[in-house]
């Protein structure tokens, strides 16, 4: 998500088979005047717990590395389940103005660090907010020493990529929200 944008994702999806059975449904949209969109100045990003101030961008891709090709003999035209083809990866990019060191400093010392992003939302019930969190409990950072080619506002590009901690997921998302169906 970049400096005033919205909360998007992007997903791939592939499947073994698909069905036609049921009609074709009427289309419907919900009523954009009262849909709650994730934006950016409902995020915050904390690093092991403290607040990292002057974000300019988020962002993390998953690769699954599977092996998605597996149309085999005697399967009648259909592929079989995917299997694990590689390791999975987990990587990221955080933008940020360069007015402190701590993000660098996790870089330099080659530091884990603790990485959630929370978009929180309006109200939805009993003083509960819809939410939106992305938690990465072991992350590692990669990159080039900060360029200063003279006076001014100098962004940090740091990318990142998430660990298996042994005791955590690598990547949770959880969104909370008063929606009651799908």
């Amino acid at each position: 998500m970049a400096t005033g944008g919205i909360a998007t994702g992007k997903f791939s999806i592939d499947a073994v088979n698909m069905t036609t059975g049921t009609a074709l449904a009427t289309a419907s949209y919900p009523n954009v005047s009262t849909t709650n969109l994730f934006h950016f100045a409902q995020g915050a990003v904390t690093l092991d717990a403290a607040t990292i101030a002057n974000i300019k961008d988020f962002s993390v891709t998953v690769t699954n590395t599977l092996k998605a090709d597996r149309y085999n003999l005697g399967s009648a035209g259909l592929k079989a389940e995917q299997v694990i083809g590689g390791f999975r990866t987990i990587k990221g990019k955080i933008t940020a103005e360069f007015t402190d060191t701590t993000l660098f400093t996790k870089f330099f010392t080659d530091a884990t660090a603790s990485l959630v992003v929370t978009f929180t939302g309006a109200v939805i019930a009993g003083g509960q907010n819809e939410k939106l969190t992305i938690t990465i409990p072991a992350a590692k950072f990669n990159t080039d020493t900060p360029n200063v080619p003279g006076p001014g506002v100098i962004d940090l590009s740091m990318d990142f990529e998430a660990y298996d901690d042994g005791t955590n997921q690598p990547l949770t998302i959880a969104y909370q929200t008063a929606d009651t169906a799908l």
